[in-house]
Formats: C-alpha cells, structure tokens, sequence
C-alpha cells in the first residue's frame, strides 16, 4: 500500500485517515454532477485512502478520470451486492487495482500536470 503522503496538509491527512477506517468507501456522485460530467474531490481522495473504492455505474466517464482500471470500482445497483463480496473475497487484487488508480491519478490528474498542460495551451497559441 502508498503511504499517506507527508506532504499533505495536516487536515486533508486526517480526513484521508478518517476515509481509511472503512473496508470499502461508496463514491456518491448526485445527479447535476452526472449531468455535467463533474470531478469533486472526494471522488480523487477516496483513492488516495486505504480503502476501496466503489462507486455506481451510473459515473460513465469512470474511464477518463481513473483510467482502464477503473472498471474494476463499478457497478449497476443490481450488482453490487456481487461486487462487494468480489471485494471481500479478493480485497489484495482490489488494492493492487486501487494503487494502478493512484498511479493514474498521479501521472494524469495532479498539479504538476495540470501545470504542464497549461503551459502546452500558453505556448501553442
């Protein structure tokens, strides 16, 4: 498992232990989100906790914020029971998922890139 990053303010590294208390952490994303294809922080920062993510299928653009292994977090209300007793079962193939997130969320989604894109915008205009 990642370490909590050190680096991190002291208060966003106890709301990240706070989320880590729980064996599995539901994303829930309201409707208006949905609707305008949306990011809050809580759907980054449950990744970055010990726990495992799910979160409902109904989040159809799962692919572009976690990247191919996202897939492996969702689904339908129909089968989530199912897939939380997969979890249960197999809780080190779900936290060997979660981390390939974190290196996703890392790589495709932090400051330093968000830095880098903008800079790409600037220069090519």
């Amino acid at each position: 498992l990642l370490p909590i990053p050190k680096l991190l303010l002291p208060k966003k590294r106890k709301l990240l232990r706070t989320i880590s208390t729980g064996f599995i952490n539901p994303i829930l994303v309201k409707k208006v989100l949905l609707q305008r294809r949306l990011v809050t922080p809580r759907m980054l920062e449950t990744f970055a906790a010990d726990t495992i993510p799910l979160f409902y299928k109904d989040l159809d653009y799962y692919e572009k914020i976690y990247g191919s292994y996202g897939h492996n977090f969702c689904a339908s209300k129909s089968e989530m029971k199912n897939k939380i007793g997969e979890i249960i079962q197999d809780y080190k193939k779900y936290a060997i998922y979660r981390n390939y997130v974190r290196k996703y969320l890392i790589s495709n989604h932090s400051y330093k890139r968000r830095i880098i894109d903008l800079k790409k915008i600037i220069l090519n205009q």
